[in-house]
């Protein structure tokens, strides 16, 4: 058998495989706990999610600080009074199709601060929260799907009565899936005849060995 004959017959079942897939199952894309392991902040994500290589927050006014969390440290925010936005950015390995499915997180706010909180994704409404000045978790249920190399979701705070209100964010899981995208119909037309044309030659090398183990 021809090796590198085999191993392109095998990229391509590969391809048509990933092509063909169906749903993937829903697992924790990003967890954030904001703890670094020796009592200090981070914004770097506690574990990322097969495919996705990358996770940041920012937001709008530059305001981003840490604040005691629940435990530990906690991201937090102010400037809602004056529409500061938060933003957590996903970055993918490759255009993906991604659905996204629960975000669980732990929130507070000061009594100046944001009353509730919506979150958003390209403009639309995913889900919304309340509000208080002790910590509570909130389990947002969520049901958006797209495709692409990243995505962008936007955390607004509502009901805040000062510039120095703030918002701390906590322990932030977003579950969901992603997987690759389907081949269109042109390219299964233009696989599969390639496909066949590596089995007849696979066919003909497997014949020519047969034939010299005879021979010989």
């Amino acid at each position: 058998m021809d090796i590198r004959l085999g191993a392109r017959l095998r990229a391509f079942c590969l391809i048509i495989l990933s092509g063909c897939a169906g749903p993937a199952a829903s697992v924790t894309l990003v967890d954030f706990t904001f703890d670094d392991g020796s009592g200090g902040f981070t914004l770097f994500p506690h574990a990322l999610g097969s495919g996705v290589i990358g996770a940041t927050w920012q937001d709008d006014a530059n305001r981003l600080t840490d604040l005691l969390g629940n435990p530990g440290r906690a991201l937090a925010a102010s400037g809602f009074s004056t529409g500061n936005r938060l933003h957590l950015s996903l970055a993918f390995a490759a255009d993906l199709d991604f659905a996204l499915e629960r975000l669980e997180l732990d929130v507070r706010a000061s009594t100046s601060g944001p009353q509730s909180f919506r979150l958003e994704h390209a403009g639309t409404v995913l889900s919304l929260g309340a509000l208080t000045s002790a910590f509570s978790h909130v389990d947002l249920a969520l049901n958006e799907r797209g495709r692409g190399d990243a995505l962008v979701l936007d955390f607004i705070g509502v009901g805040a009565t000062t510039t120095s209100g703030t918002w701390r964010l906590d322990n932030v899981r977003l579950h969901g899936s992603l997987s690759p995208v389907p081949l269109p119909g042109a390219a299964f037309l233009l696989v599969t005849p390639l496909v066949g044309l590596l089995l007849r030659g696979l066919g003909v090398a497997h014949g020519r060995a047969a034939s010299t183990l005879r021979l010989a």
